[in-house]
Formats: C-alpha cells, structure tokens, sequence
C-alpha cells in the first residue's frame, strides 16, 4: 500500500502506524485477497 500515514518513534526512530491504520490495512488486505488477487509482503532490505 502506498501512502500509508505513518509516524516516527523520537526515542528510536523507527516507523509505525497506529491501530486505527494498521486495522484498515488488514481490512483492505482481507478484500483484496477475497477478490481473488495474490499479495506478496516482502521485507525492505537496503543494496549493501
């Protein structure tokens, strides 16, 4: 999904979405693969 808000820990600085985003993920997630479609979740790894 693009576009998707998310925030930055202060402490970390790690990335995060917050329930309420992460719950319409799945949702949107569980109708798209009820259609019919494929999804393909891959990790982010940087070229070294």
């Amino acid at each position: 999904m693009k576009e998707v808000p998310a925030e930055i820990c202060n402490d970390c600085g790690e990335d995060f979405v917050d329930e309420s985003v992460a719950r319409d993920i799945m949702a949107m997630a569980e109708k798209i693969s009820l259609s019919g479609a494929q999804i393909d979740v891959r990790r982010y790894v940087p070229d070294p």
